[in-house]
This record gives structure tokens, C-alpha cells and sequence, in this order.
């Protein structure tokens, strides 16, 4: 079946049809009650990048210096909706923090 509807996708999936490739924060809830689960971690779809840009030899402005640090809190490692699932999705949360340096500023309540 193809489809471009997550919701039809998820509902199909619910109802034992077939493998459906769902983003995470709609499939948590299923993940979590168990109606769900990953049968192919290793077939994750590509994610996508965020780069900022400027000359190197002149140091960013306050103003690109606060968006870098906003940016750099808002796009996480694992999003929020993905920490409490990591290690249902075989992603485990502590080391993906760890890898990016943001366990110890994030801190060890926060870190899974």
C-alpha cells in the first residue's frame, strides 16, 4: 500500500497490515503500549542537517552568538517526544547525549 497520509499509514499498521514507516512522535504512544513496535532500527530514514555559517576569522556577533545557543538547545540530539522511547527505537538516549557533549550540560535528571 502507499499512502501519504501518516494517519491512514498508522491506522493500517494498528490493524496488522503491514510494516509502515511513521514518524516517531505519532507512533510513540503505540511504541509504549506495546501495539506497536520497530522491527527494522537499522532502516531509518536519513535526518536532516542544520548548519550556521559565517567567516572564521571574525567572531560572531552577539546576535548570531544568541541564535547559534538557541538553536544548539532546540534541536536536540533525540527530540523530546523520542528521550522517553530511545531505547524502544535501539537508539539509546544516554549515549546520543553523550556523543553530542549534552549530558553534562543537560544534566543526569534529563539524560536517560
Amino acid at each position: 500500500m502507499r499512502c501519504n497520509n501518516g494517519e491512514v499509514l498508522q491506522a493500517a499498521a494498528l490493524e496488522g497490515l503491514g510494516l509502515a514507516i511513521l514518524p516517531t512522535f505519532m507512533a510513540a504512544p503505540h511504541l509504549r503500549s506495546g501495539a506497536l513496535r520497530v522491527v527494522l532500527p537499522d532502516c531509518a530514514l536519513p535526518g536532516g542537517s542544520l548548519s550556521v555559517v559565517y567567516v572564521k576569522d571574525r567572531q560572531p556577533s552577539l546576535k548570531l552568538r544568541v541564535l547559534i545557543d538557541a538553536m544548539l538547545t532546540a534541536y536536540h540530539p533525540i527530540p523530546p517526544w523520542d528521550v522517553d522511547i530511545a531505547e524502544l527505537l535501539d537508539r539509546p538516549a544516554s549515549s546520543a547525549l553523550r556523543e553530542a557533549g549534552l549530558e553534562e550540560e543537560l544534566g543526569q535528571d534529563e539524560a536517560v
